[in-house]
């Protein structure tokens, strides 16, 4: 599935990659509803490219066992809005919360969302 970032409600584009155009970025956006999916999560995927990433709702926390590369969480409340960015997670690390009003994360390869509001 291939989602514009305006196409999420709310969803704050100055999160996402820097691209040199002035065009909203496009990103490949995998969406996890399913309990099998979101168990699943990037479980077994190799690597991202930075214009990918998984979408799991129902979700406001995270763990990365059996990962085989970092990546960045952005956790988004139930309009879409940011609540918190997770920089560089590293495989293997049990749990990563993203807050109370947390509702969905995007999970993207490491470095891919931009630096202006995260935390690590």
């Amino acid at each position: 599935m291939i989602i514009s970032p305006s196409k999420l409600p709310n969803f704050q584009t100055s999160q996402l990659p820097n691209f040199p155009t002035s065009k909203p970025p496009t990103m490949k956006i995998r969406v996890a509803k399913s309990f099998l999916q979101r168990l699943r999560g990037l479980i077994g995927t190799q690597s991202l490219a930075p214009d990918e990433g998984l979408l799991i709702e129902r979700c406001n926390c995270i763990h990365t066992f059996f990962m085989r590369f970092a990546i960045d969480a952005t956790f988004l409340d139930k309009d879409g809005n940011t609540v918190k960015v997770v920089r560089n997670i590293k495989p293997w690390r049990p749990f990563v919360w993203g807050g109370w009003r947390a509702r969905k994360v995007l999970e993207t390869a490491a470095t891919a969302v931009s630096t202006s509001s995260g935390k690590s």
